[in-house]
């Protein structure tokens, strides 16, 4: 019988597939997970448990997941907006409405 491939073998073997370290470590941790508790199509609430063991916290508010995600542009902006406030996360004035880029 030959064997099964997983998603993991395939990615390594797959040219052009640019995959970060955090994928590499949810992947690995998954998998992990499938064999120890033999779940070959584990339920969304163990796929939340295993983002809970690898780290990963809701630090932020919910955004709506089918709004369009933000540009590379409109993060840089916001980080800069971030950066231009005082330390103590009060403003001294009416804040202006700043203008995206389009």
């Amino acid at each position: 019988m030959p064997q099964i491939l997983g998603a993991s073998v395939y990615a390594e073997n797959c040219h052009g597939c640019d995959i970060t370290d955090e994928e590499w470590a949810f992947l690995k941790a998954m998998e992990a997970y499938q064999r120890r508790w033999r779940r070959r199509y584990p339920s969304w609430r163990e796929v939340l448990y295993v983002l809970h063991c690898v780290g990963y916290r809701k630090v932020a508010a919910a955004v709506p997941a089918d709004t369009k995600p933000p540009t590379v542009e409109e993060r840089q902006f916001a980080r800069a907006v971030q950066k231009a406030e005082p330390a103590t996360g009060q403003r001294d004035t009416e804040p202006a409405s700043p203008q995206l880029p389009v």
